[in-house]
């Protein structure tokens, strides 16, 4: 078994697929070279930090005690999305966040999962999902000892 783990924490879409990542230098991991007719298997996950995942469990641990952070405003758009993401400044998490993941982290990922077939056709690719964090809009982070879930 040939196996290469190119992960790279902090990337977005864009540095999967054409991007050099600006904290490693390493080049985009589609442009590897690990991907052709012989591969197999690609799992990736990918779309976290596309939809500003951090950025959003920051807002709400800043904002502990003062109730629920969806309703606390998305203020920073990413240069690198091309100002798609301008319409959602000032709007607050609530709508803001799950717009992102609808109409620029979705098409991307699945721009991503195309661009992949394209190089490894014999591929099985699997799009491995994130675990559920915060539940109900934010509202465990309202009472940390018995809102969260275990």
């Amino acid at each position: 078994m040939d196996y290469h783990l190119i992960a790279c924490s902090g990337a977005r879409t864009y540095n999967v697929l054409s991007k050099v990542q600006k904290n490693g230098g390493e080049l985009p991991q589609i442009q590897q070279g690990y991907l052709d007719e012989n591969t197999t298997l690609v799992t990736i996950s990918v779309g976290g930090n596309d939809s500003r995942f951090a950025d959003t469990v920051q807002k709400c641990l800043l904002s502990f005690g003062d109730g629920s952070c969806k309703n606390k405003a998305f203020d920073k758009p990413d240069e690198d999305v091309h100002g798609r993401d301008q319409k959602f400044v000032g709007q607050p998490l609530e709508t803001a966040v799950p717009g992102i993941i609808n109409e620029i982290v979705r098409p991307d990922i699945t721009q991503t999962l195309f661009q992949i077939h394209s190089l490894a056709r014999n591929a099985k690719i699997v799009l491995m999902g994130y675990p559920p964090l915060i539940s109900d809009h934010g509202s465990c982070l309202t009472s940390a000892s018995s809102a969260c879930p275990p």
